[in-house]
């Protein structure tokens, strides 16, 4: 059975991984190099919402990821999903770590986090990392109450930064697309009114795909001049925002090779 989308051949195309076969121009031209990052096999045990594999800075053992994995939300850690070939400015995900009123931290976590800025090359080098939150200042604070939160970095993160992007849950957005549907639905003759664009207005799905779009370009804008990139909340880049993966919308516009898929 041919698969429609394999990992490996991706990361290798990339040069994230190292491969003896590969002749890509990627792989190629940093040869001389040691491979950034290297494969660990979930296998859908130490995080089960995860991929069976996903990768991991070569620096960082399975023990520091493991132990990192518990001061993340459901031990999502920070694993890298794509890389620039030539800049080694990288992509990751993860989700909202355990901090909670306590100000909890991990070593652990800080140095797996602390691990990808070193891998950059060129003009990347010395430049920062940035936490990219999905929500607001205020749900952040809200689930901080909750044993959660978002990073400290000013303590735990030295010469990162971090961005909220104030896009709502998964459920404001059903709520939204559901409100949007019931307004646009042809046999609904009772919406086709004269306040059709203000009904349309009301369900706020407009200003929800503004944010979603405006906080892809902005991901994609800090790529260019930042070290990496870490979606701090997957509601957005892992989860789904109008049914479409917001992490799609980031390779689609930010990356040549999808462009032309």
């Amino acid at each position: 059975m041919q698969m429609l989308y394999d990992p490996i051949q991706d990361y290798t195309r990339l040069g994230m991984i190292a491969s003896s076969f590969s002749s890509s121009s990627a792989a190629s031209s940093l040869s001389s190099l040691p491979p950034p990052f290297r494969i660990f096999d979930n296998n859908f045990q130490l995080t089960i919402t995860y991929p069976n594999i996903f990768l991991v800075p070569t620096t960082i053992n399975d023990s520091t990821l493991k132990k990192a994995a518990e001061y993340r939300s459901r031990k999502r850690t920070v694993a890298v999903v794509w890389m620039d070939p030539k800049t080694r400015v990288s992509l990751s995900r993860c989700s909202q770590p355990m901090r909670g009123i306590a100000n909890r931290s991990s070593q652990d976590d800080q140095n797996l986090v602390l691990a990808l800025p070193p891998l950059t090359l060129g003009e990347a080098k010395n430049k920062k990392l940035i936490f990219v939150d999905a929500r607001g200042k205020l749900a952040a604070l809200a689930n901080k109450a909750k044993g959660k939160g978002t990073e400290n970095i000013a303590k735990d993160y030295p010469g990162t930064d971090l961005l909220h992007l104030n896009i709502e849950n998964i459920h404001h957005m059903r709520k939204s697309l559901d409100e949007l549907t019931d307004v646009c639905e042809p046999l609904n003759l009772s919406s086709w009114e004269d306040d059709w664009y203000a009904k349309v207005d009301a369900s706020l799905w407009l200003r929800h795909i503004r944010l979603v779009l405006g906080g892809t370009h902005e991901m994609i804008r800090l790529m260019q001049v930042s070290v990496c990139c870490i979606a701090g909340v997957l509601r957005v880049y892992c989860g789904c925002t109008g049914f479409v993966p917001g992490g799609l919308l980031l390779f689609v516009c930010g990356g040549a090779w999808s462009k032309l898929i």
